[in-house]
């Protein structure tokens, strides 16, 4: 009986040392799988450093397969994704309209030809569009950026598009605990950057903030995830507080001022996340109601789209959106898929032609457009 239970044990042992290692290597195999897919699809080889920004997309880029196959990414020598270059004067007829914003202005996951911003400039054929979006970027780099390279340029109309994670973003030094940014802050009324030159980030954290979503799934990393949180918790994001309110405040104040000097009209537009729609995110719903006190203190206009998505069904928001595909890693999930792009712009269109300061605008192109043609 002994020699069987034995027998039996080592049998038990054996079949569940089989079992585990068996598991362990098919488990490995898949996320290898989906790294090697990850590194082919979604190589992040557009983005390059920049001291005073943190990141911005490398000029003169093109990959025809960026975010999946057949998506294709193009940007100009001003790093804007574009598929021409951007001249410092504005072509005559022409109404030029800068999008500042994020990586839901950029268009993850989208081709150049689908993004909100170019949609707006093919529903018309006398308005010129600017891409100013980058992934990732906070208020903070936007207004930055735009004071940097697209305040020197001709333009009509500036539209800050953010989406509300863009102003939590602002009170970190980094973007997803490893890419570095500036940080602003107010002092003496005035805005400060700090944290600048942006320090490098290293090449190991660029590597795993690319791949680590795949590596995370093996069941070693989430063991050792949830024994290092219990020793070292991991810090919350901060939400809305009184400093952060008045550095938005400030920064609004300061691009007012910014396209007020150059004769610009300045839009301010929030663009919802699924988060809007379902309404997860308290504070979202905390900065709707802050631009919309900031567009009546400072008389700008203000578009938000959060109503228009929350009109539709779930079923119709759902197709505006990059789902995730679970057979293979999907970049861009949860920005606007080429659906909800058109919808975005189609909205925007609709609003900006109905305000009369655009429509002087346009007015005074066609005027100018007019005075050069008859001489």
């Amino acid at each position: 009986m002994k020699t069987l239970l034995k027998n039996c044990l080592f049998s038990a042992l054996v079949f569940v040392l089989g079992f585990v290692l068996i598991e362990g290597t098919s488990s490995g195999i898949i996320i290898a799988h989906k790294v090697w897919i990850s590194l082919r699809t979604h190589h992040p080889s557009y983005i390059r450093y920049d001291r005073e920004l943190g990141w911005v997309s490398i000029p003169n880029y093109y990959d025809k397969n960026c975010f999946a196959p057949g998506v294709y990414l193009r940007t100009n020598s001003r790093g804007f994704r574009a598929n021409e270059e951007t001249a410092d004067q504005i072509p005559p007829g022409k109404v030029r309209l800068i999008c500042s914003g994020d990586s839901f202005t950029l268009g993850d996951g989208v081709d150049n030809d689908h993004t909100w911003c170019q949609r707006l400039a093919s529903m018309n054929n006398s308005l010129e569009t600017v891409n100013m979006g980058e992934s990732g970027y906070g208020l903070d780099q936007m207004y930055l950026w735009y004071r940097r390279d697209g305040f020197s340029l001709r333009d009509d109309i500036h539209i800050l598009a953010v989406i509300g994670d863009d102003f939590r973003r602002m009170d970190c030094s980094d973007m997803v605990g490893c890419q570095n940014k500036p940080v602003l802050r107010l002092r003496n009324e005035s805005l400060v950057v700090t944290n600048v030159p942006v320090p490098r980030e290293p090449r190991l954290a660029r590597w795993w903030r690319w791949n680590g979503r795949s590596l995370s799934e093996l069941r070693t990393v989430q063991l050792s995830a949830a024994g290092l949180s219990r020793i070292t918790p991991r810090k919350p994001l901060t939400g809305p507080t009184p400093a952060l309110c008045q550095t938005v405040s400030k920064v609004i104040d300061e691009l007012r001022s910014l396209n007020s000097e150059k004769n610009r009209v300045f839009v301010l537009a929030y663009l919802p996340t699924q988060e809007d729609y379902y309404g997860t995110d308290p504070s979202f719903a905390f900065w709707r109601t802050f631009l919309r006190q900031e567009a009546a203190r400072t008389g700008l206009p203000l578009i938000d789209l959060t109503e228009d998505f929350q009109k539709l069904s779930p079923q119709e928001v759902r197709r505006l959106f990059i789902q995730p595909n679970p057979s293979r890693p999907t970049f861009g999930a949860g920005h606007y898929s080429d659906e909800g792009n058109e919808f975005v712009a189609r909205e925007l269109y609709s609003d900006l032609l109905s305000r009369p300061e655009i429509q002087g605008k346009f007015a005074e192109r066609r005027q100018i457009a007019a005075t050069f043609g008859s001489q």
